[in-house]
């Protein structure tokens, strides 16, 4: 795999993000990884909260959780849809899945610790790990697997949202309806 970075502003973070792409395919079994492939809520939102900018942005990062905000307030996040690759496309603006991904990594990592995410990469490594698993039964192996129950990760997601928007209250209806999801 060859990355190409332009030497532009931001050109770091983009280095950042494709090189967690390169180590999260090695860490998944490369070549004969099973699910990652197929994973991409989580491995977008993982090479996006790795970024630089996103670590030290508290804007962008008030961004992405205004856009999970504004999913959970209209009842757009249903976790079925959310963790297939296919429904993910067709139903929500693909560009979502970097915020929502890196939610998703934010909640994960508050749960269980730093070393979380690998414990998932490692986990569909496995020789025996069901390689045509799909959308939620693909997430919830691969993590049940590493020791990571989904759903608290998906509670403590959806506490998130929850806590920032009411922290957003009434006065941030006409920001979050603005954005077109």
């Amino acid at each position: 795999n060859r990355v190409r970075v332009a030497l532009e502003p931001g050109w770091h973070n983009t280095l950042v993000h494709e090189t967690v792409h390169v180590i999260a395919s090695w860490l998944a079994g490369g070549e004969r990884g099973r699910g990652l492939d197929k994973m991409s809520l989580f491995n977008e939102g993982l090479a996006h909260w790795a970024e630089p900018a996103y670590r030290q942005d508290a804007e962008l990062r008030r961004q992405g959780h205004l856009a999970v905000a504004t999913m959970f307030r209209r009842h757009l996040l249903n976790q079925d849809e959310l963790l297939d690759d296919r429904s993910l496309q067709r139903n929500v603006d693909w560009r979502l899945q970097y915020p929502l991904g890196a939610g998703l990594i934010e909640a994960l990592v508050k749960r269980y610790g730093e070393d979380a995410p690998r414990r998932v990469l490692v986990t569909l490594a496995q020789p025996d790990f069901p390689s045509a698993l799909e959308g939620y039964e693909l997430y919830r192996s691969a993590f049940q697997r590493a020791g990571l129950p989904l759903p608290q990760t998906w509670d403590e997601l959806f506490a998130a949202g929850a806590a920032f928007r009411s922290r957003l209250g009434d006065e941030s209806k006409t920001e979050s309806d603005a954005i077109w999801i």
